[in-house]
């Protein structure tokens, strides 16, 4: 399947479809929460091993994912439940600062993916229950400690923000959806006959793989309202 093909011409009908459609956030599932626990470079060491792939800040912030180094070190948090989970079980968002390490998230549940906004201002990341499958996508704003639940359905996954920190995109059932960072406007933006994986939002536009690419190889244009073939170095 050639993408060029479609993309020439349905993603700007579904751009155009986009603008007059959406929904705005529910004000119940924000909820301010307490600033998680703060750990100087050699105790974040002994408590986290595993560590996500980064997203980072034009101020030098960064956000990742980290597990905590063992399962028993895991029982000893007010938040562990059995029975573990071997694979998920101790995901949480860490934001670093220098040499200090800020747990974000502090629950039962799994957290994966984050992305920090352009600014340092706030982070998006998928939670999930042990299941893997009820995804969903929430952002904390790093000013206020407010946390809020994006999404309205679950099976949100893969989020990416936009190089101007407005906008917010992600997949839902293989598809690819767009929302407002201040929760509004939640619309599908591109569905394919073949699933969709974002990759990143960088200036040349939304990067995403399809057709079980493992690696990128597509990209939406958004100035010109078209998908193109892309490969990682364009």
């Amino acid at each position: 399947m050639k993408i060029k093909t479609i993309a020439k011409k349905t993603l700007p009908l579904i751009i155009t479809l986009a603008l007059t459609t959406g929904c705005s956030i529910n004000l119940s599932n924000v909820k301010t929460k307490v600033i998680g626990k703060t750990y100087k470079a050699p105790v974040y060491d002994q408590i986290f091993s595993a560590k996500s792939s980064s997203s980072k800040s034009e101020n030098g912030l960064e956000v990742f994912a980290a597990k905590y180094k063992d399962k028993n070190m895991y029982k000893k948090t007010p938040f562990y439940k059995a029975p573990i989970n071997e694979l998920t079980y101790g995901w949480e968002i860490i934001l670093k600062t220098e040499d200090k390490f800020q747990r974000l998230t502090d629950n039962s549940v799994q957290e994966y993916r984050p992305k920090i906004s352009p600014d340092g201002k706030y982070v998006v990341f998928e939670r999930n229950d042990k299941t893997n499958k009820n995804t969903e996508i929430y952002k904390i704003n790093l000013e206020t400690m407010a946390e809020t639940k994006l999404t309205d359905k679950v099976g949100c996954e893969n989020p990416a923000i936009s190089p101007d920190g407005k906008t917010i995109a992600y997949n839902y059932q293989g598809s690819i959806w767009i929302i407002n960072s201040d929760g509004t406007n939640q619309k599908e933006l591109l569905k394919l006959n073949v699933k969709t994986r974002i990759s990143e939002w960088n200036d040349k536009g939304l990067v995403f793989a399809y057709d079980n690419s493992i690696h990128p190889n597509a990209i939406i244009d958004f100035e010109k309202k078209q998908v193109n073939d892309y490969s990682p170095g364009d």
